[in-house]
C-alpha cells in the first residue's frame, strides 16, 4: 500500500538531465500538463512563490478551464517565477516521492529553462551576472566606482542598468570589497584560543562563497573569530562559486562543473588535515 507524500522525509531523485527524454519537447510538454493538472486540483502551494497564482489563473481564465485549454507558450509565466526555493518540495506537497505520482515542481522548473536556454530564450545579461565570479573579479578592482553606479540612490545609472540589464532602479545591490575573504583571511594569522577544550582536536573549512568573497567578508571573518574562539583551527577555501547562478539559469553543465572543483578542493583541505595530524 503507498503512502501519500509528505508524511515523511520526500525522496529527492537526480536530475536525469543528460537523457534524451530530458530535452525532449514533447515529453516535458506532457509532464508539465500532468503536474500542472495536479497543482491545480490540489492548491496547497497557493501561498508560496507567485508561480502557483500564475499557474491557477493561466487555468482559470481560459475558456476551457483546464490545463489543456492553456497554450505551451504561456507556461513561461509560471517557470520564471520560480525561485527555486524548495519550499513547495520539502513542506507543502502531499504529492512529492514516494507517492506514486512523484511531483518534483523544482525540477520541473529548471527542466523547462534548461529547454528555453536550449531554445535560445534565456537572456543574455541574466546569463552575464550569473558569473560571479568574473564580475566579482573585475569589480574589486574598482569597487568604489562599482558601489557608487550600482547605489539606489544614484539617479544616474540605475535607470541605465535597468534599460540595459533588466535590473530594477530600486532594488539594493550587494557593495563590492576591495578586499576580499580570502585575502583578509590570508593577512590575518589564525588564531586558536589554546585555551578551549576543543584546541587541537578540531578543524574547519570555511567556503567562502561568492557573496561572502566578494561582497560581505566581514560574515566570513565573524565565522572565523568563533570558530578560532572554541579552539577550531579553520581554513579558507573558495576554488569558484558554488554554481547556484548557473543553476537559476539552467546551465547544469557549468553546475556540474562547479561542484567538481568545489569537491577537490575540499578533498584536497581533508587529505592535508589527516597528513598534519599524523
Amino acid at each position: 500500500m503507498s503512502r501519500e507524500g509528505s508524511l515523511e522525509a520526500p525522496t529527492r531523485h537526480p536530475i536525469d538531465w543528460r537523457s534524451e527524454e530530458f530535452g525532449d519537447p514533447a515529453a516535458l510538454d506532457a509532464e508539465m500538463r500532468r503536474v500542472f493538472e495536479i497543482c491545480h486540483g490540489c492548491r496547497r502551494c497557493f501561498n508560496l512563490c507567485d508561480s502557483f497564482p500564475r499557474l491557477f489563473e493561466l487555468i482559470d481564465s481560459n475558456p476551457r478551464e483546464d490545463v489543456e485549454g492553456v497554450k505551451s507558450e504561456a507556461f513561461s509565466k509560471v517557470t520564471e517565477a520560480c525561485t527555486l526555493c524548495d519550499m513547495c518540495f520539502m513542506t507543502k506537497c502531499p504529492y512529492v516521492p514516494p507517492h506514486p505520482w512523484q511531483v518534483d515542481f523544482p525540477h520541473l522548473m529548471l527542466r523547462q529553462r534548461a529547454a528555453e536556454a536550449r531554445a535560445g530564450k534565456k537572456s543574455f545579461a541574466a546569463r552575464q551576472l550569473a558569473e560571479m565570479d568574473r564580475n566579482g573579479r573585475l569589480a574589486k578592482l574598482a569597487a568604489p566606482v562599482v558601489n557608487w553606479a550600482s547605489d539606489k540612490e544614484n539617479k544616474l545609472t540605475r535607470p541605465l542598468l535597468e534599460k540595459t540589464l533588466g535590473i530594477d532602479a530600486h532594488v539594493e545591490l550587494p557593495k563590492f570589497v576591495s578586499r576580499t575573504f580570502l585575502s583578509q583571511d590570508r593577512r590575518q594569522p589564525i588564531a586558536p584560543n589554546k585555551n578551549a577544550p576543543a584546541f587541537g582536536q578540531r578543524e574547519a573549512a570555511l567556503f567562502a562563497t561568492c557573496f561572502v568573497n566578494y561582497n560581505k567578508p566581514a560574515t566570513g571573518m565573524a565565522a572565523r573569530a568563533v570558530l578560532n574562539h572554541i579552539g577550531i583551527e579553520t581554513r579558507a577555501a573558495y576554488p569558484g562559486c558554488c554554481g547556484m547562478p548557473f543553476l537559476e539559469q539552467a546551465e547544469l553543465s557549468r553546475v556540474a562543473e562547479q561542484a567538481k572543483k568545489v569537491r577537490a578542493s575540499f578533498v584536497s583541505l581533508s587529505m592535508k588535515a589527516t597528513t598534519s595530524s599524523r
